[in-house]
């Protein structure tokens, strides 16, 4: 069985070897990104993060976190757009016009 095993693997990396492949495919990273506007969504539909967390399913240590400006996957992303009812680029992108205040992490 080891055998079968080994031939199988070798097999798997001579075919990506021909076809151009110099290494092994790497897994698929998850995709992250900033939330700007979170801030601002989230005071204006007046959300605590607590209340914010439980309707969008996530830990309130996540939205502390995504509040002081770390990225968040776009899993996370999509769920807080939903309990905020907006759209994900929404989060992603400030809004026009706003209070910098508002959607920039507190300065340390």
């Amino acid at each position: 069985m080891l055998h079968l095993l080994l031939y199988l693997s070798h097999t798997a990396i001579d075919t990506r070897v021909a076809h151009g492949a110099t290494e092994p495919p790497m897994p698929p990273r998850p995709t992250i990104t900033p939330t700007p506007a979170l801030r601002y969504w989230q005071s204006r539909r007046a959300l605590l993060q607590r209340e914010l967390a439980e309707r969008a399913g996530v830990d309130c240590g996540t939205v502390l976190r995504l509040e002081r400006g770390l990225p968040a996957e776009l899993d996370t992303v999509r769920r807080l757009a939903e309990a905020l009812d907006v759209t994900p680029r929404a989060l992603i992108r400030p809004p026009l016009g706003c209070d910098a205040s508002i959607v920039s992490p507190p300065a340390s």
